[in-house]
């Protein structure tokens, strides 16, 4: 846990990473989701890393992973979401290192009765991910 996007909120720190794909599961419960629907799913990220303080940044067009942006990937789905821009600004008007992650995805029959998950992950190997705000809703028609 530490100092979430905003002033007074908590967000999830995931550190140790020594793989690209390492990253944090978020299980969501089959009564949630419902088959042939569209979901939005967004995000709140951060990165950190060893002599990057107080923030790490990535590059949305790099095809190095060395400097990829982390996305959010959803089981048997692949990516779902990705850093769509930076986010947040601190009092003196500059960017706090906060980035705005958003995707939508569509549920099918095999997901609904499957342990369903999204992951946050692909970030450059030793970044640390902190995530918050994540929201998933429905996209209704």
């Amino acid at each position: 846990i530490t100092k979430g996007y905003g002033t007074d909120s908590n967000a999830l720190k995931v550190s140790g990473r020594h793989y690209y794909d390492w990253g944090v599961y978020q299980y969501i419960h089959d009564s949630c989701l419902s088959a042939g629907h569209m979901f939005k799913v967004t995000a709140k990220l951060k990165m950190t890393k060893e002599g990057a303080e107080p923030w790490w940044e990535c590059n949305i067009e790099s095809t190095d992973r060395n400097y990829y942006c982390p996305s959010i990937t959803a089981k048997d789905h692949g990516v779902v979401a990705s850093v769509v821009g930076k986010s947040g600004k601190s009092d003196d008007n500059e960017w706090d290192g906060w980035y705005d992650v958003s995707g939508t995805f569509q549920m099918y029959e095999r997901d609904v009765v499957n342990d369903f998950y999204l992951k946050i992950e692909r970030a450059p190997i030793g970044v640390d991910l902190i995530i918050d705000n994540i929201i998933v809703s429905e996209i209704l028609k």
